[in-house]
């Protein structure tokens, strides 16, 4: 079966919250999304910010790949390819972001529905 494989962004605000997307169906996620083509991982990271927040990538600083058995959304594995990102520009929910959420810890502890995935791989250092 085929993997998945995204770029994915973890934007800070300077109170130290990281941004997360709502999607139109609802699911809630790091800004980024799926390479195309031959896309370099910072190609698909700017193009993927551009189009979802309409903002400008500046540099991105690779955290790490994280493999999963199973996307949260379809039957098939899934690389994440996550990054720090610095942007210029403010976050606009644009093209098929919904809504927007600067995550913490209280937050993210008061039920939004976030992968477990994602705090038991990711969040757990950075919150």
């Amino acid at each position: 079966m085929n993997k998945i494989t995204t770029v994915n962004g973890i934007i800070r605000n300077i109170k130290g919250e990281i941004l997360v997307v709502q999607d139109d169906k609802g699911f809630w996620l790091l800004p980024g999304g799926i390479m195309e083509g031959d896309e370099s991982d910072q190609e698909t990271l700017s193009r993927e910010l551009a189009e979802e927040l309409q903002v400008e990538l500046i540099q991105a600083k690779l955290v790490g790949y994280f493999d999963y058995e199973r996307a949260f959304t379809v039957d098939r594995p899934l690389q994440m390819r996550v990054y720090l990102a610095e942007i210029k520009g403010i976050p606009k929910p644009a093209n098929e972001i919904a809504n927007i959420l600067w995550l913490n810890k209280e937050n993210y502890k008061q039920g939004q529905s976030f992968p477990k995935m994602w705090w038991d791989k990711i969040f757990t250092d950075l919150l």
